[in-house]
């Protein structure tokens, strides 16, 4: 399949630059697969879609403050994106570079808090554009408090609110790079109508990568893969979702990241769906685009997501899956995405909200 046709054009003004206040004011698009028909609500009212033997289940990843400054040698800046670390210690560190093309053995200079710089030192560059940095001291949770901010997304150009509204309400374990988006629409209060409408909330653990962001610049969806990214599913979480799918309710995933973490569950040692989803802990690597079998989740919570993207060949593959033709969810996302074009949707991280049924 043709990676161009998944692009679409979208006005500039449609990028959400700011979120919406309260969370839940967001709209919401609702999709039906089954007949194409599209319904226009607000985020609120997700609980009057769901049925009390749904189960909820949403990625808990905490984003963390990744995006450095530092001061070349010969005093320009440079913007440094922390991916993930190479070692325990955290002293090594995969990262993103822009603004400069800098060769290994270079040293860099974070500012620090109180005027204080911290070196770092250009170890290796790979043929994806990604770098190798290392430190002398620990770049860890510690650190990264005093010296790096949120990476917001580069479409994201007039946000100047708190840093805190990029982060999920339930956001607790720290290791991503990028919200799961479409947490950011939940509030406690609407996390609570859940509790009492549905068979529960349940989290599992995606922390977001390059994986889920990264440009795909092969000519064909195909021939795109994924490195995987850290995922963890927990006994208790593991629990609910076999309850729920014996009971027969309906697995309601919040985004793409918990779709790909509950499906790569359903493959792993003898699972064979949400009914055999067992605690697993590992890289999860799988990539879906249209043609998928989807084994574990009934109903996703999406964003308006980029064109040419993986989050677009999923969300695509998912609508797409109660047709025999491979190309039906493209073509049925892509006429939702017009319709919501039409009616003024924000599209993006800050943007607006999709249930699909």
């Amino acid at each position: 399949m043709e990676t161009a046709l998944f692009d679409f054009d979208l006005p500039p003004r449609l990028i959400a630059q700011q979120p919406a206040e309260p969370r839940d004011a967001s709209r919401l698009l609702v999709l039906e697969r089954q007949t194409g028909a599209v319904h226009h609500a607000r985020f609120r009212e997700l609980p009057s879609f769901l049925t009390a033997q749904d189960l909820v289940v949403t990625n808990d990843t905490r984003v963390m403050p990744a995006q450095l400054t530092a001061r070349k040698s010969t005093g320009g800046r440079v913007a440094i994106t922390l991916l993930h670390p190479r070692d325990k210690e955290r002293k090594t560190w995969e990262c993103l570079i822009r603004g400069s093309r800098l060769d290994a053995g270079r040293e860099l200079f974070v500012e620090g808090p109180a005027g204080a710089t911290w070196p770092l030192r250009i170890a290796d560059r790979a043929a994806d554009g990604t770098r190798i940095i290392t430190s002398e001291r620990p770049l860890d949770a510690a650190a990264l408090a005093g010296l790096g901010r949120l990476p917001l997304p580069p479409y994201i150009k007039d946000y100047a609110g708190p840093q805190e509204r990029y982060q999920t309400v339930y956001a607790c374990a720290l290791g991503s790079v990028a919200a799961p988006t479409a947490g950011l629409h939940f509030t406690p209060s609407l996390l609570d109508a859940l509790q009492r409408r549905t068979a529960g909330v349940v989290s599992v653990t995606l922390h977001v990568g390059r994986d889920t962001f990264a440009p795909v610049r092969a000519a064909r969806v195909e021939e795109h893969g994924l490195r995987g990214e850290q995922a963890a599913i927990s006994a208790a979480a593991a629990a609910a979702v076999r309850r729920a799918a014996a009971q027969g309710g309906r697995i309601v995933s919040v985004g793409t990241t918990t779709t790909r973490t509950l499906e790569w569950a359903a493959r792993q040692g003898d699972a064979q769906g949400a009914q055999s989803i067992r605690p697993v802990a590992g890289q999860a690597d799988l990539y879906i685009w249209p043609g998928f079998s989807f084994r574990a989740v009934d109903a996703v919570v999406t964003n308006l997501h980029l064109p040419k993207s993986t989050p677009l060949f999923l969300i695509s593959a998912f609508v797409g899956a109660a047709y025999d033709d491979a190309d039906a969810g493209r073509r049925m996302l892509l006429a939702a995405y017009a319709e919501a074009m039409r009616a003024g949707y924000r599209f993006y991280s800050f943007g607006d909200a999709m249930l699909i049924l």
